[in-house]
Protein backbone atom coordinates (compact mmCIF):
# COMPACT_ATOMS: atom_id res chain seq x y z
CA UNK A 1 0.00 0.00 0.00
CA UNK A 2 1.33 3.17 -1.06
CA UNK A 3 -0.38 5.23 1.91
CA UNK A 4 2.07 7.87 2.73
CA UNK A 5 2.53 8.77 -1.21
CA UNK A 6 -1.14 8.91 -1.49
CA UNK A 7 -1.65 11.17 1.38
CA UNK A 8 1.59 13.58 0.58
CA UNK A 9 0.37 13.45 -2.94
CA UNK A 10 -2.85 14.56 -1.95
CA UNK A 11 -0.78 17.56 -0.33
CA UNK A 12 1.15 18.55 -2.79
CA UNK A 13 -1.80 18.92 -4.57
CA UNK A 14 -4.18 20.54 -2.45
CA UNK A 15 -1.52 22.97 -1.93
CA UNK A 16 -1.12 23.84 -5.60
CA UNK A 17 -4.50 24.32 -5.94
CA UNK A 18 -4.79 26.49 -2.96
CA UNK A 19 -1.65 28.32 -3.33
CA UNK A 20 -1.67 30.39 0.05
CA UNK A 21 -4.00 27.72 2.14
CA UNK A 22 -2.34 24.99 2.41
CA UNK A 23 1.23 25.17 4.01
CA UNK A 24 3.61 24.25 4.50
CA UNK A 25 4.03 21.41 1.81
CA UNK A 26 5.71 18.37 2.50
CA UNK A 27 9.46 17.94 1.00
CA UNK A 28 10.62 15.40 -1.65
CA UNK A 29 12.32 12.38 -0.43
CA UNK A 30 11.97 9.54 2.14
CA UNK A 31 9.35 9.53 4.89
CA UNK A 32 8.13 6.88 7.39
CA UNK A 33 4.71 6.90 8.53
CA UNK A 34 3.24 5.15 11.84
CA UNK A 35 -0.31 3.46 11.46
CA UNK A 36 -2.69 2.86 14.41
CA UNK A 37 -6.46 1.45 12.94
CA UNK A 38 -8.90 0.62 15.27
CA UNK A 39 -12.06 -1.30 15.13
CA UNK A 40 -14.47 -0.53 17.78
CA UNK A 41 -11.84 0.66 20.05
CA UNK A 42 -9.60 -2.35 19.29
CA UNK A 43 -5.60 -1.98 17.49
CA UNK A 44 -6.75 -4.10 14.14
CA UNK A 45 -2.65 -4.58 13.77
CA UNK A 46 -2.48 -5.68 17.24
CA UNK A 47 -4.81 -8.59 16.85
CA UNK A 48 -3.60 -9.51 13.71
CA UNK A 49 -0.21 -9.83 15.10
CA UNK A 50 -0.99 -11.85 18.36
CA UNK A 51 -2.96 -14.17 15.86
CA UNK A 52 0.41 -14.71 14.17
CA UNK A 53 2.24 -15.51 17.10
CA UNK A 54 -0.19 -18.49 17.59
CA UNK A 55 0.20 -19.60 14.23
CA UNK A 56 4.09 -19.49 14.39
CA UNK A 57 4.04 -22.05 16.87
CA UNK A 58 2.90 -24.91 14.85
CA UNK A 59 5.74 -23.86 11.73
CA UNK A 60 8.65 -26.04 11.95
CA UNK A 61 11.58 -24.65 13.37
CA UNK A 62 13.59 -24.53 9.94
CA UNK A 63 10.86 -21.96 8.67
CA UNK A 64 10.41 -20.33 11.85
CA UNK A 65 12.33 -16.99 11.02
CA UNK A 66 11.06 -16.58 7.20
CA UNK A 67 7.49 -16.92 8.14
CA UNK A 68 7.88 -14.39 10.83
CA UNK A 69 9.58 -12.13 8.81
CA UNK A 70 7.11 -12.28 6.54
CA UNK A 71 4.08 -12.08 8.73
CA UNK A 72 6.09 -8.96 10.13
CA UNK A 73 5.62 -7.24 7.00
CA UNK A 74 2.20 -7.63 6.38
CA UNK A 75 1.39 -6.59 10.25
CA UNK A 76 4.16 -3.71 10.56
CA UNK A 77 2.46 -0.81 12.10
CA UNK A 78 5.56 1.44 10.19
CA UNK A 79 6.02 1.54 6.64
CA UNK A 80 8.20 3.58 4.63
CA UNK A 81 7.50 5.54 1.21
CA UNK A 82 9.37 8.01 -0.92
CA UNK A 83 7.95 10.88 -2.25
CA UNK A 84 9.49 11.84 -5.80
CA UNK A 85 9.79 14.95 -7.91
CA UNK A 86 7.65 12.49 -10.51
CA UNK A 87 5.23 11.93 -8.05
CA UNK A 88 4.78 15.67 -6.98
CA UNK A 89 4.51 16.71 -10.37
CA UNK A 90 2.09 14.33 -11.31
CA UNK A 91 -0.07 15.90 -8.17
CA UNK A 92 -0.23 19.19 -9.26
CA UNK A 93 -4.14 18.36 -10.25
CA UNK A 94 -5.91 17.80 -7.04
CA UNK A 95 -8.47 15.74 -9.31
CA UNK A 96 -5.43 13.89 -9.83
CA UNK A 97 -4.26 13.52 -5.79
CA UNK A 98 -7.83 12.43 -4.73
CA UNK A 99 -8.05 9.74 -7.21
CA UNK A 100 -4.90 8.08 -6.10
CA UNK A 101 -6.75 8.45 -2.71
CA UNK A 102 -9.36 6.92 -3.70
CA UNK A 103 -7.42 3.71 -5.43
CA UNK A 104 -4.97 3.77 -2.43
CA UNK A 105 -8.30 2.96 -0.15
CA UNK A 106 -11.30 2.31 -1.81
CA UNK A 107 -12.95 5.67 -1.24
CA UNK A 108 -14.48 8.26 -2.52
CA UNK A 109 -13.71 11.41 -0.88
CA UNK A 110 -15.30 15.16 -0.68
CA UNK A 111 -13.10 18.28 0.30
CA UNK A 112 -14.88 19.79 3.31
CA UNK A 113 -12.38 22.82 3.12
CA UNK A 114 -8.73 24.09 3.29
CA UNK A 115 -7.13 26.25 6.06
CA UNK A 116 -3.57 26.78 6.33
CA UNK A 117 -1.63 23.37 7.96
CA UNK A 118 -5.09 21.87 7.95
CA UNK A 119 -6.74 20.06 4.91
CA UNK A 120 -10.83 18.37 5.95
CA UNK A 121 -12.39 15.73 4.00
CA UNK A 122 -15.25 13.52 4.26
CA UNK A 123 -16.14 10.50 2.16
CA UNK A 124 -17.72 7.46 1.43
CA UNK A 125 -15.73 3.85 1.53
CA UNK A 126 -17.02 0.85 -0.18
CA UNK A 127 -14.10 -1.95 0.32
CA UNK A 128 -15.98 -5.61 0.42
CA UNK A 129 -13.15 -7.35 2.06
CA UNK A 130 -12.66 -4.25 4.17
CA UNK A 131 -14.78 -1.02 5.58
CA UNK A 132 -17.74 0.03 4.31
CA UNK A 133 -19.14 3.20 5.62
CA UNK A 134 -18.85 6.85 5.65
CA UNK A 135 -15.35 8.76 6.96
CA UNK A 136 -14.74 11.87 8.03
CA UNK A 137 -10.59 13.42 8.67
CA UNK A 138 -8.56 15.86 8.22
CA UNK A 139 -4.93 16.02 7.52
CA UNK A 140 -2.74 18.47 9.58
CA UNK A 141 0.90 19.46 8.43
CA UNK A 142 2.70 20.02 11.33
CA UNK A 143 5.84 21.28 8.95
CA UNK A 144 7.58 20.13 5.80
CA UNK A 145 9.28 17.08 7.35
CA UNK A 146 6.01 16.02 9.64
CA UNK A 147 2.30 15.52 9.36
CA UNK A 148 -0.41 13.79 11.08
CA UNK A 149 -3.16 12.37 9.20
CA UNK A 150 -7.11 10.83 10.93
CA UNK A 151 -10.24 9.98 9.75
CA UNK A 152 -13.01 7.76 11.62
CA UNK A 153 -16.05 6.17 10.18
CA UNK A 154 -19.23 3.93 11.11
CA UNK A 155 -20.12 1.56 8.81
CA UNK A 156 -19.14 -2.27 8.12
CA UNK A 157 -16.16 -4.62 8.27
CA UNK A 158 -15.76 -7.35 6.55
CA UNK A 159 -14.93 -10.27 9.37
CA UNK A 160 -16.02 -8.33 12.05
CA UNK A 161 -17.04 -10.21 15.14
CA UNK A 162 -21.46 -10.59 14.98
CA UNK A 163 -20.87 -8.67 11.81
CA UNK A 164 -22.60 -5.63 13.28
CA UNK A 165 -22.27 -2.32 12.59
CA UNK A 166 -18.61 -0.66 13.65
CA UNK A 167 -16.63 2.45 14.40
CA UNK A 168 -13.52 2.74 12.82
CA UNK A 169 -10.60 5.23 13.44
CA UNK A 170 -7.01 5.09 11.65
CA UNK A 171 -4.38 7.70 12.98
CA UNK A 172 -1.37 7.93 11.37
CA UNK A 173 1.84 10.24 11.78
CA UNK A 174 4.55 10.27 9.80
CA UNK A 175 8.02 12.01 9.39
CA UNK A 176 10.53 12.97 6.90
CA UNK A 177 13.60 10.63 6.82
CA UNK A 178 15.92 11.78 3.95
CA UNK A 179 16.01 13.98 0.78
CA UNK A 180 17.18 10.61 -0.92
CA UNK A 181 15.18 7.45 -1.20
CA UNK A 182 18.21 4.77 -0.96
Amino acid sequence: MRRVTALLSAAVAFGGAFAQSLSPLPELGLWEERVQLLINGKDLMAQLRESQAAMLKNVPANQRAAAQAQMHQATSDTQRECLTKEDAAEWKDPRKALASMERESQCRFDLVNVSGSVLQFKGRCKDPDGFTGDVAGNLTMAGPRAYTFSYMGKGRMAGAEGGGPVEMKMTSSARWVAARCE
